[in-house]
């Protein structure tokens, strides 16, 4: 579910695959792959709201992993942590990447 949430993301923008991966790094670099790049704060003091994360957010990642997390959730509901899901997106990008 997820590599076809990618593969139709990518095919309708190809910054999905540096911004995915983008993503990813930001995510796992500061406080481990948790997704909490995600994750909006209504004070502003979310990891999303620093200064440098402001560039992540778009059409090419993040719509990505809610996509394949609303596809995840319709076959099985209260399943598919956005890290798991963020995680998966990425390693999908690269073997789009990597196929002919």
């Amino acid at each position: 579910m997820v590599k076809q949430s990618v593969s139709v993301k990518v095919s309708q923008t190809f910054n999905t695959i540096p911004a995915s991966l983008r993503l990813f790094f930001h995510d796992c670099f500061v406080e481990g792959c948790d997704a909490s790049v995600l994750i909006s704060s209504p004070n502003g003091d979310a990891e999303k709201d620093s200064k440098d994360n402001h560039s992540l957010a778009g059409d090419g990642a993040c719509d990505t992993v809610f996509k394949a997390k609303q596809a995840v959730e319709a076959a099985c509901p209260e399943i598919g942590p956005c890290a798991d899901i963020l995680a998966l997106a990425a390693r999908d990008v690269v073997a789009l990447v990597g196929s002919p």
